[in-house]
């Protein structure tokens, strides 16, 4: 919260420096989830439905993010050689990853797509219009644009060897 990625008053802390609306609003969330998982069957399904469809979409920003940053360092002069890490199958990696990502999000409830449950896909990809809420909040709140491969700032001197 102090460095405005959540509510201000998630920062109040206690004498002791411990952040007590931040723990009680925590423990409130595992609370309801766990509660929910006992006395309401379709309130933990969409919990579990949400939390699983996100993972695959990390997935997709991880692979956009790798295939960015290596065509960048490319593009700005270096030589892959240079990094720590070499990804041995670049450029297919993380193009791979991305489209088996995207079939797997997409796939994750065929049945409910082709019987037209418009419940049972709404509870499955909910997670699909709360990222895109939230990223496009994100991207008008702070006014951040794609920055072009040629002026990614990669000076960070732990990426490549010494």
């Amino acid at each position: 919260s102090k460095q405005g990625f959540a509510a201000k008053i998630f920062g109040k802390t206690s004498k002791r420096g411990i952040p007590y609306l931040a723990l009680l609003g925590t423990t409130i969330v595992g609370l309801l989830t766990f509660i929910s998982s006992i006395m309401g069957p379709k309130i933990y399904i969409w919990l579990v439905a949400a939390s699983g469809l996100t993972g695959f979409v990390a997935w997709v920003g991880i692979a956009i993010a790798h295939w960015r940053f290596r065509r960048a360092f490319i593009k700005q002069g270096h030589d892959v050689s240079e990094l720590r890490y070499r990804a041995k199958w670049f450029p297919f990696g993380p193009l791979f990853a991305f489209v088996l990502s995207i079939i797997v999000i997409a796939g994750q409830d065929i049945h409910s797509i082709a019987n037209f449950d418009w419940q049972a896909i709404g509870i499955t990809y909910m997670a699909i219009p709360l990222f895109i809420v939230l990223y496009t909040y994100y991207k008008i709140r702070y006014k951040t644009k794609l920055i072009p491969l040629e002026e990614i700032d990669l000076s960070r001197p732990d990426i490549t060897k010494e």
